[in-house]
């Protein structure tokens, strides 16, 4: 596709698709390299270790920072799976209980570097994580383009742009240090997905009071609405894209018009809607047509509803699977010739 932080977008069918990578794996990678390597970060460079530090020193029983655990600190394969680990050490709470430290001294001016990029990384989360729901952070609310925000994400732009990842090795006895920038993709991802979004602001077009919500960007939107749509087909977890029809066809009509929770309105349909979930597509000769005004172009298609509910592929392809390894593992024990002959 050819994108890049100047040109983050393509065209299919002459729309523009501005391309974004999912914030929160680009969170967790961000976190990964901070604990592994070091970032050149504005005028210094930060260190996994001024967070260790922390972390040991903050058991007592006022705790500046509760959230934090040796999970966070030392995660294991499954645990760097989860965004929420990830989110809790690049948070506010973490960097000014830090910066608390390093006033009352039990952590060094050298430390700001750290504390700086964890609070900032903090609000960029916040920015491309908003919803319509306003939080009580200021960067958390929806976009705007207000001058903070845009100013921020400019900001890390920049400093995406000019970061530096560095690695240490030991050569003859002696430390070595190695860029190894070139080999972490995430930061071209920061930088793709940050551009991206900025434009598509200038590009589309607006209405008074308009917001952008970045978190339904995020992959979890599409991970939730397919594993909706996996779950009409029981424990068929590759539907058919007739299937896939049917099911959206049947989730679309009994969650377009359900009534909203704590809404001030009545309710209205609440028979029809009631019932249309248990509604099941009539078994006769019906045929599917997909309609002439399809933007693909492709041919009209004809599909047999009823012959094709009667075919039970997967319960055939599990059949063959079976008999097959019960005749190999025969095969292994009775190796006769008229076995051989009828398998």
């Amino acid at each position: 596709m050819n994108v890049s932080c100047e040109r983050p977008f393509f065209f299919v069918n002459g729309q523009k698709i501005f391309y974004v990578f999912d914030v929160p794996h680009l969170l967790k990678s961000t976190r990964n390299n901070f604990f592994k390597y070091r970032l050149t970060f504005l005028n210094g460079t930060t260190e996994k270790k001024f967070l260790v530090d922390f972390y040991k020193s903050d058991q007592g029983i006022n705790r500046l920072a509760p959230k934090l655990t040796e999970t966070h600190i030392n995660p294991g394969p499954f645990q760097k799976m989860k965004v929420k680990y990830a989110a809790q050490v690049f948070s506010n709470t973490v960097a000014a209980a830090m910066q608390c430290c390093v006033q009352v001294g039990s952590l060094p001016l050298t430390a700001e570097t750290t504390i700086t990029f964890i609070d900032h990384m903090d609000k960029l989360f916040d920015l491309l994580n908003s919803k319509k729901k306003s939080g009580s952070k200021n960067f958390n609310r929806p976009f705007k383009n207000t001058a903070k925000q845009r100013e921020h994400l400019l900001h890390m732009l920049e400093v995406f742009k000019n970061m530096r990842v560095l690695d240490t090795k030991k050569v003859d006895g002696e430390t070595v240090i190695i860029d190894v920038t070139k080999r972490m993709k995430f930061l071209n991802g920061w930088m793709i997905t940050i551009s991206s979004l900025l434009m598509l602001w200038d590009d589309i077009t607006k209405t008074p009071n308009f917001v952008l919500c970045f978190y339904r960007f995020n992959q979890d939107i599409i991970e939730n609405l397919f594993g909706v749509f996996r779950n009409q087909n029981g424990n068929n977890v590759n539907p058919t894209p007739i299937q896939f029809l049917w099911a959206f066809k049947k989730i679309f009509f009994v969650n377009y018009f359900k009534h909203s929770e704590g809404s001030n309105c009545l309710e209205d349909l609440s028979e029809i809607l009631t019932t249309i979930g248990h509604i099941s597509p009539p078994l006769n000769n019906s045929c599917v047509l997909f309609p002439d005004k399809s933007p693909f172009n492709f041919c009209n298609l004809k599909i047999g509803t009823t012959d094709y509910r009667e075919l039970n592929v997967p319960a055939q392809n599990a059949l063959t699977y079976v008999c097959g390894y019960l005749i190999k593992k025969y095969i292994d024990k009775h190796s006769c010739d008229i076995c051989l002959k009828l398998c």
